[in-house]
């Protein structure tokens, strides 16, 4: 019980940076995605 409960705050915490790191890189992305389209 108490593994699962850890195991799901880290996969939470995993989410979390992993949300923050796509914002950042999606911006990235979408500049590549005009420069290429034009």
């Amino acid at each position: 019980m108490i593994n699962i409960h850890k195991y799901n705050r880290n996969k939470f915490n995993l989410i979390k940076s992993r949300s923050r790191y796509m914002k950042n890189t999606s911006a990235h992305i979408m500049i590549k995605h005009i420069m290429i389209n034009n």
